[in-house]
């Protein structure tokens, strides 16, 4: 090979096949096609594109099994929770307007009453824990928005207003006490003075919610 022109100098030692009229030129890398093809031993080029091609089509259908294993798993727990009694119906024969599936998967693959649907929001959960930094308030956040809650944006106010309105408890007493305990928690928080300016209006924010959430009851 001679740098200088970007030529073979000799031929190769692999003599082309008839039915290959571009591996016949002796003189020519990878049939003129290097950015194709390569050839590790100088005899045999291989087809990159048919490598990369397989490559993104094993990784695809390692992906669809991921998503498989995780609905299944999701429609598994749909099953204990409901006793083995649930009305599941198979997704592959349920047409649209046909059938009432008594569960719901979230996106986090947890399986939920059908009543829960329109109330499957996205927990803000990890977002105020990141936000505030006085240690009693990162407590009230942690206790308000516990960890796996699918309701509204995670927290107790949504939870609460969710019960009132289905007549679901998501607990065996459900979640009014305790949003009026954490309530009360939150006030004395405020009036001690030692939260910053932002923690404090993170704190009355979650303060107005569960007043709201908690309207007329006394």
């Amino acid at each position: 090979y001679d740098p200088s022109n970007g030529r073979f100098i000799s031929e190769d030692s692999e003599e082309g096949k008839v039915d290959n009229p571009l591996s016949l030129n002796l003189y020519t890398y990878c049939w003129n096609n290097p950015v194709r093809y390569i050839d590790d031993d100088g005899h045999s080029p291989k087809d990159t594109l048919y490598k990369t091609a397989m490559t993104a089509q094993v990784y695809l259908i390692m992906q669809l099994n991921k998503m498989a294993n995780t609905a299944q798993r999701g429609i598994d727990k749909a099953k204990n929770f409901f006793g083995g009694k649930g009305n599941i119906p198979n997704p592959a024969t349920l047409e649209k307007g046909s059938g009432n599936a008594d569960f719901y998967v979230s996106l986090n693959g947890k399986a939920v009453p059908s009543a829960y649907k329109n109330w499957i929001g996205v927990s803000q959960r990890n977002n105020l824990l990141n936000s505030v930094s006085n240690e009693k308030l990162k407590n009230a956040v942690n206790q308000l928005y516990r960890k796996g809650s699918v309701i509204g944006d995670g927290g107790t106010a949504d939870i609460i207003r969710f019960e009132r309105e289905t007549g679901i408890l998501l607990s065996k007493s459900g979640h009014i006490q305790k949003g009026k305990d954490m309530l009360g928690y939150l006030t004395d928080i405020v009036k001690s003075g030692n939260l910053s300016d932002k923690d404090a209006k993170i704190a009355n924010r979650l303060i107005n919610d569960l007043q709201k959430a908690l309207g007329g009851l006394k």
